[in-house]
C-alpha cells in the first residue's frame, strides 16, 4: 500500500459522518491528524495511538499496521479498545497477511472483509454503512428510551389517575347521607350506596326518579324546586324537607346542594341528611314549651297565641272565651292524694275536649283551671249552649283508681266584643265570671255581668 492511496483513503474517510483516527503506519507516509489526535514523531507504537484513541473518544479507529509486526498481535490491541465500557470504537485494521481491511465489531465479531483491489471504494462505503447502522441504532435507541419514559410517563400518570379515582369514590361513598347527581334536565347520573340503603329503592329505581317525585306536599315541592333553582343560577341551595320513601315512611331530610359545571354542561350535585331525629327533638321541645304535660293541652302561650290569631281574623263577629275550674278539687287532692288528683285532671281534659266544637281551643293554665276559646260565634246562646254540655257531661261521675268522684264545675264566659276587644281584659272579665257562677251556687255556667 503506498502513501497516496493511503492518503486517498483517508481523505476519504474525512467526508464521512462521525470522526476518524489515522494510526501511522511507515515512517515514509505523512502523519494525519483528525479531531485533536496527532501521531507522535519517532513513535511508532500502535498501543500509543490507540491510547490515544480513547483518550479522544473518537467514534472509528483505522489502523493500516502491515508493516508493525503481526497483524494479529495488532488486532489484540485494538480489540482492547472495548475494555472501556464508555467508549463505542470499531476497529478496521489492514492486515499485511490478507492485503485487505477487515472491519469488527466491539464483540470482536468480523463484519465484513474488503479484498485489497478496490479497496478503497469498498472501505468508504463498509464504514459509511457501518457509521449509518451505528447512527440508525442510536437514533433507534434513542426512540426506544423515548419510548419507555412515555410508557412510563403514562403508567404514572394512569397509576396517579386510578389512585385519585379510588380516593373520589372513598369519598363518595363516606358521605354520612344520600350523595346524588342530576343534570340540568333532572336526569339522575350516579348517587352512592347510602342513598339505596336510606330510600330502600334499588341502583335501577332511584335512576328513574325526577329529583321532585319525592314529596307529597305542594309546598314542599315549590321549595325544594326553588332551591334546585338557586343551585343552578348561584352555584348553592339548600332546604328541608320531608320526603317519602319506597316503604311509604317519611324522612325529614336536610339538603344541600352544589353547581358542577362540566364540558359546559350544568350539574346539580346534592346531599341529603337525614335530620328525623333533630326534627323530633326539635319539635318535641317546641310542643312541650306550648303544651301542658300533665295533659298534652295548649299552655297559656299558646293559648294566648291562638287567641290573638282569631282576634285578628277580621270576619270574627262573635268569639267566646270561657273560664272553668273543677269544684272543691283541692278537697279531692287533700284526701286522696296527688296522684288522683293528677288522674282527674288528666279525666277532665279528656271530657271536656268531647264537649267541645271543631275549631274549638281548649288550654289548661294551670292547677284545676282551663280556658277555652270559642270562635265563629253567629250569636251569644252559642257559647252558652257549648257551656251547659260541659257542666251537663261533669255531673257524671269520674272513676280514678276505683274512686267513684263527683266533681262538679263552674265556668265563666266573656265575649268579644262586647265584653273586651283584646286578651287581658277577656281574662280578667271571664274570670270574674266565673267567680260569679262559684258565688251562685258552682255546677254552672256565669255570662259576664258588668257589676
Amino acid at each position: 500500500m503506498s502513501a497516496s492511496t493511503d492518503n486517498r483513503v483517508l481523505s476519504q474517510l474525512m467526508l464521512l459522518q462521525g470522526t476518524l483516527v489515522s494510526m501511522p503506519t511507515d515512517e515514509s507516509i505523512s502523519r494525519f491528524v483528525f479531531r485533536g489526535l496527532k501521531s507522535v514523531p519517532g513513535v511508532s507504537s500502535l498501543n500509543v495511538c490507540i491510547r490515544g484513541a480513547v483518550a479522544e473518544r473518537h467514534d472509528l479507529c483505522v489502523s493500516c499496521n502491515y508493516r508493525w509486526g503481526k497483524a494479529e498481535d495488532n488486532f489484540d490491541h485494538l480489540c482492547k479498545l472495548e475494555d472501556d465500557g464508555n467508549t463505542k470504537y470499531l476497529p478496521i485494521r489492514n492486515s499485511d497477511h490478507l492485503y485487505g481491511f477487515v472491519v469488527f465489531s466491539l464483540n470482536n465479531t468480523p463484519e465484513a472483509f474488503i479484498p485489497y483491489e478496490p479497496y478503497l471504494h469498498n472501505i468508504v462505503n463498509v464504514i459509511a454503512t457501518t457509521i449509518e447502522n451505528r447512527q440508525q441504532r442510536e437514533l433507534l435507541e434513542a426512540f426506544n428510551k423515548q419510548l419507555q419514559r412515555e410508557v412510563e410517563h403514562r403508567k404514572q400518570t394512569e397509576e396517579a389517575l386510578r389512585r385519585d379515582n379510588i380516593f373520589i369514590e372513598a369519598l363518595f361513598e363516606s358521605i354520612p347521607g344520600m350523595l346524588y347527581v342530576y343534570d340540568d334536565q333532572g336526569t339522575h347520573i350516579r348517587h352512592n350506596k347510602k342513598h339505596e340503603e336510606m330510600t330502600g329503592y334499588s341502583e335501577e329505581e332511584l335512576s328513574l326518579l325526577n329529583p321532585l317525585s319525592w314529596y307529597d306536599d305542594e309546598a314542599d315541592i315549590v321549595r325544594v324546586e326553588a332551591a334546585i333553582n338557586d343551585v343552578f343560577t348561584t352555584g348553592y341551595g339548600e332546604v328541608d324537607a320531608p320526603m317519602r320513601i319506597k316503604n311509604g315512611e317519611k324522612l325529614f331530610m336536610h339538603f344541600t346542594g352544589s353547581r358542577l359545571i362540566m364540558d359546559g354542561k350544568k350539574y346539580f350535585v346534592g346531599v341529603g341528611i337525614d335530620i328525623s331525629g333533630r326534627k323530633q327533638a326539635e319539635e318535641k321541645i317546641e310542643y312541650m314549651a306550648y303544651h301542658d304535660s300533665l295533659t298534652g293541652l295548649p299552655n297559656r302561650k299558646l293559648f294566648s297565641d291562638r287567641l290573638g290569631i282569631t282576634l285578628a281574623q277580621r270576619n270574627q263577629k262573635i268569639v267566646g272565651i270561657a273560664m272553668l275550674d273543677l269544684d272543691n278539687f283541692k278537697g279531692v287532692n287533700d284526701t286522696l292524694g296527688h296522684v288522683v288528683g293528677d288522674l282527674l285532671l288528666k279525666a277532665t281534659a279528656e271530657r271536656l275536649s268531647a264537649s267541645l266544637r271543631k275549631g274549638d281551643t281548649l288550654a289548661r293554665f294551670g292547677g284545676d283551671e282551663f280556658m277555652l276559646i270559642l270562635p265563629g260565634l253567629m250569636v251569644i246562646e252559642d257559647a252558652i249552649q257549648v257551656a251547659q254540655k260541659i257542666v251537663d257531661s261533669f255531673r257524671k261521675p269520674f272513676l280514678i283508681e276505683n274512686h267513684h268522684l263527683v266533681v262538679t264545675t263552674s265556668i265563666g264566659i266573656a265575649v268579644y266584643p262586647n265584653d273586651g276587644t283584646n286578651e287581658g281584659i277577656l281574662l280578667k272579665n271571664a274570670d270574674k265570671a266565673m267567680y260569679q257562677a262559684k258565688q251562685a251556687g258552682r255546677d254552672r255556667y256565669q255570662l259576664y255581668k258588668e257589676v
